[in-house]
């Protein structure tokens, strides 16, 4: 088994680790976290992406291409550095004049290890340094505007396992830590500490040819305070996920369905009642690209959705987000260089004119 599942923890840190459906290839890819930077093994989803940017999401976009079998496979094009400004129109050309918006650094594997976030002025917002060991993130630091440090994460690993998490505040005192233990490579225990080193909560997993079935969370007494069991499909794509509290009922559930192809067409969330709380659809086109999601109320009326439009070469060229009135909210054009890199991204408001446009500068 690759890499024997070393980094399993990544995919459990949150009690509601599937309640993002990032989890399917498919998918839009957003922010991570910064434990979710290193790949998850049980999906195989590289989380290390170039979208840091909220405006429209159009930071970076990976190339698909597909094999002889007709299977789609995603990559990331090296670089080095990256700059992302936002240049607007005006009198139908966009200014070569912009404003620098981010600013982010890559090592020789491909992993990010600085980001910086720039106000419309140019000065920093925040910066994000990150160190690794090969692949293995072993530092994250987050400092604010004026360059204090906000927060230190620190990750300790036996050989390719994590054994150990650390979170330290800006005075650099300890606010919690984790302790990972495994049986057959697979993640098994996991105890957290609080700054005076005394446990909190111990999270006990359990595997099902491998993948989790289920996730108990204790208090320091030994008492189960809730329960997460997971159901698969045959193709081992989550189908459900059950939420218990310590005396067995069930407090949420979250259903995920897939099409003929096996991809993600609906999540719908659950309270313990059985009433909807939230439901999200996806569509595809004959390619098994993602052409359109849409969230709703608990009531199905709608909250947002977003349409996607792509070239003969798999590459995103057009999404357009609309209200819960069905009304256009932004629309944004892609354009890509030579080596299939996202170059910039044109913003159009209703009249088809160009506002603004995001360009990505790389080295």
């Amino acid at each position: 088994m690759k890499t024997t599942l070393i980094l399993i923890f990544v995919f459990l840190l949150s009690f509601t680790f599937l309640d993002n459906p990032n989890i399917f290839p498919q998918d839009k890819k957003k922010k991570k976290s910064v434990k979710n930077v290193i790949k998850n093994e049980q999906t195989d989803v590289k989380q290390t992406d170039l979208n840091k940017n909220s405006e429209g999401n159009v930071a970076g976009q990976n190339v698909t291409q597909k094999n002889d079998d007709n299977n789609s496979t995603t990559i990331s094009p090296k670089v080095k550095h990256i700059i992302q400004s936002k240049h607007f129109y005006k009198f139908g050309s966009a200014q070569e004049e912009g404003t620098k918006i981010s600013e982010t650094f890559f090592d020789d594997n491909g992993n990010m290890v600085e980001f910086s976030e720039f106000d419309s002025e140019g000065s920093i917002l925040k910066k994000e340094k990150y160190s690794f060991d090969g692949n293995k993130m072993t530092e994250h630091i987050q400092y604010n505007s004026d360059g204090e440090i906000v927060i230190k994460e620190i990750f300790k690993y036996d050989g390719e396992q994590l054994k150990e998490y650390s979170v330290y505040s800006s005075d650099g005192d300890l606010e919690k830590k984790s302790i990972y233990k495994y049986e057959n490579n697979l993640l098994k225990e996991e105890t957290v500490y609080n700054s005076d080193g005394e446990p909190e909560e111990k999270i006990v997993y359990a595997y099902k040819d491998e993948l989790v079935c289920s996730k108990s969370r204790y208090n320091p007494d030994g008492e189960l305070v809730e329960k997460l069991v997971i159901n698969y499909h045959n193709d081992k794509k989550p189908s459900e996920e059950i939420y218990y509290d310590a005396d067995g009922t069930v407090t949420r559930k979250i259903i995920y369905k897939l099409n003929a192809f096996g991809n993600l067409k609906e999540k719908i969330e659950y309270d313990g009642e059985g009433e909807q709380l939230s439901r999200k659809i996806f569509n595809y086109d004959t390619n098994n690209r993602l052409t359109e999601e849409a969230d709703y109320e608990s009531d199905n009326s709608l909250i947002k959705k977003n349409t996607f439009t792509y070239n003969d070469l798999d590459l995103k060229t057009l999404s357009i987000e609309f209200d819960s009135d069905g009304k256009q909210v932004n629309k944004f054009l892609y354009h890509y260089d030579s080596a299939k890199r996202l170059s910039k991204a044109v913003n159009l408001n209703l009249l088809e004119e160009p506002v603004y446009e995001i360009r990505n500068l790389y080295e």
